[in-house]
């Protein structure tokens, strides 16, 4: 159930772009804007509409991290290190979700539907459905102590996994647990428990894994790195005590009997999506891709 839904919300969520040269040269100048943005000096009032702004720019360049050498690419990166660096970076985007929950929880306890004032009016997400969106894929951008412990409490919110399936199709809203585990499986955790996740047919399964990691790092139990950083951090920072894994020792040795599963590799015999789930979400998109494509065109004559 759960992956039917996330199809949904990441289709809902999915962008097509095609440029005129017009929009190529605002897209430039966006560009120019952004490394602006992220080396001004910190602004002494209004930091939250700061964070907003820095958060936005971050998710619109991030489909070019991986084009390195890009100007586009650049601005991501300094954008990124400039978020990273304000205290509260991760906090403000948990408080703006659970802000939207409540109020849409509220208003579906007195009123059975969160229709007519929630809602996604015209087939569109709803203000839940936006702010979860633009949440986590703006966290899954900004690896740090502070969002690892944001999302690792938000993968236990299921709040909304039990409303109808036909009412969480319609306003686009999924219950946090699902996206804060692709989220995390973004951060670029070293030796994670699952490798990202963006679709996978067995989701439940493996949010199960992220919840069973997070406890061993809330509980002192383990610590963790990110990918390309040599430090150890537990979720107050830089670890005092070294690098710390179950069922190995403090010289990083393996206990008697620990035959190595937890550094599995899943490609090895544990798939995530099969080649005809993959198929369908495909063409899913493609054909989503088609009719933005055609409606442009028809609003452009």
């Amino acid at each position: 159930m759960k992956l039917l839904i996330y199809i949904v919300f990441l289709a809902a969520t999915s962008p097509t772009w095609e440029y005129s040269p017009r929009e190529l040269e605002d897209k430039r100048l966006l560009v120019e804007g952004w490394k602006k943005m992220a080396t001004q000096p910190l602004p002494e009032k209004n930091l939250d509409e700061y964070i907003n702004k820095l958060g936005l720019a971050v998710w619109a360049a991030s489909s070019s991290k991986a084009n390195k050498g890009t100007e586009r690419n650049e601005a991501y990166w300094l954008l990124r290190e400039r978020l990273l660096s304000i205290p509260g970076h991760a906090e403000y985007y948990r408080d703006r979700i659970n802000r939207m929950r409540s109020k849409v929880d509220k208003y579906r306890a007195e009123h059975g539907s969160p229709h007519g004032k929630y809602d996604g009016a015209g087939g569109g997400l709803s203000l839940l459905g936006r702010e979860q969106r633009s949440g986590f894929r703006i966290l899954e951008n900004l690896p740090s102590v502070e969002t690892v412990r944001v999302l690792g409490e938000f993968l236990s919110d299921d709040r909304g996994a039990g409303i109808p399936l036909l009412e969480q199709i319609n306003t686009g809203e999924t219950s946090n647990d699902v996206l804060a585990m692709t989220a995390i499986s973004q951060l670029g955790i070293a030796n994670a428990p699952t490798p990202a996740i963006r679709v996978s047919e067995d989701m439940d399964r493996k949010l199960e894994g992220w919840k069973h990691w997070y406890a061993e790092v809330k509980e002192g139990r383990r610590t963790f790195r990110f990918i390309g950083d040599p430090v150890d951090y537990d979720l107050r920072g830089p670890s005092k005590r070294g690098a710390l894994e179950p069922n190995r020792t403090r010289s990083g040795k393996r206990a008697a009997g620990d035959d190595g599963a937890e550094d599995r590799d899943e490609s090895a015999g544990e798939g995530g999506v099969s080649p005809p789930v993959i198929g369908a979400i495909l063409a899913g998109l493609f054909l989503l891709a088609a009719f933005w494509i055609y409606r442009r065109k028809q609003l452009a004559r």
